[in-house]
């Protein structure tokens, strides 16, 4: 005879409600960042207390972000934490990249410029190697498309400007943005970071394509170098 799955406990669900019912009221304000993973825990995880895993997550990945962040296969390293949960935390992520990504199609990028940059920042963070991603836009700099395109060190010659541009021929775009992260954590920029950015402007002028900036977002912020001036004036 099948012994019958334990039932939670009343203690576990008078809190669960209360989780839920704080969050319905003010939304996750008020929340540290255990409780926030302890109330995503209890939509997968039906019959145990969650608090105890999610003070694990937090301790083993050193804050929220880097939970969020983490592969599933090292999320399953924590006590309590199995597939489905696993699941849920990578889906939470990548709900949210969707979300901005969604929020950033159509804008006017030059007008809203940190819609890009929340995007970005969401869509590369936690990868351990660089990522090359272009935001390609129409007359009115409003998003039409955006692509990853490389993967892996970056240097000029990996990133073939000759690619770039006719990634925005093809889509019929009137100007990108090209974005890349560095893993350090260190958003400043290296000599070859500078090096690629001026051979993209000088094979963008040429063919009447607009460049419109070259970011590079990390965990410690955002570089651009139009901010910064290497584009000249406005």
């Amino acid at each position: 005879m099948i012994p019958a799955m334990p039932r939670p406990s009343a203690s576990h669900n008078g809190h669960r409600q209360r989780l839920r019912r704080r969050f319905k009221q003010a939304s996750l304000d008020s929340f540290q960042d255990y409780e926030i993973l302890e109330l995503l825990l209890t939509f997968s995880v039906p019959r145990k207390d969650t608090k105890a895993a999610a003070k694990d997550l937090l301790r083993r990945h050193k804050g929220l972000a880097k939970v969020l962040d983490a592969d599933e296969s090292e999320l399953l390293k924590t006590a309590g934490i199995g597939p489905r949960s696993a699941l849920l935390l990578s889906l939470v992520k990548q709900a949210c990249a969707a979300y901005l990504r969604s929020r950033l199609h159509r804008r006017d990028i030059v007008e809203s410029p940190q819609a890009a940059i929340d995007y970005c920042r969401m869509a590369l963070a936690g990868k351990t190697h660089e990522v090359i991603l272009a935001l390609f836009v129409d007359t009115r700099n409003r998003v039409i498309a955006d692509k990853i395109l490389f993967e892996g060190t970056l240097d000029q010659s990996a990133v073939y400007p000759r690619r770039i541009i006719e990634e925005a021929l093809s889509l019929h775009a009137s100007g990108f943005l090209l974005v890349h992260n560095h893993p350090s954590g260190n958003p400043s920029p290296s000599p070859e970071d500078g090096r690629l950015t001026q051979s993209l402007l000088e094979a963008a002028q040429t063919l009447d394509i607009r460049f419109l900036d070259h970011l590079i977002v990390a965990r410690g912020g955002y570089h651009s170098f139009r901010e910064a001036g290497f584009f000249g004036k406005k």
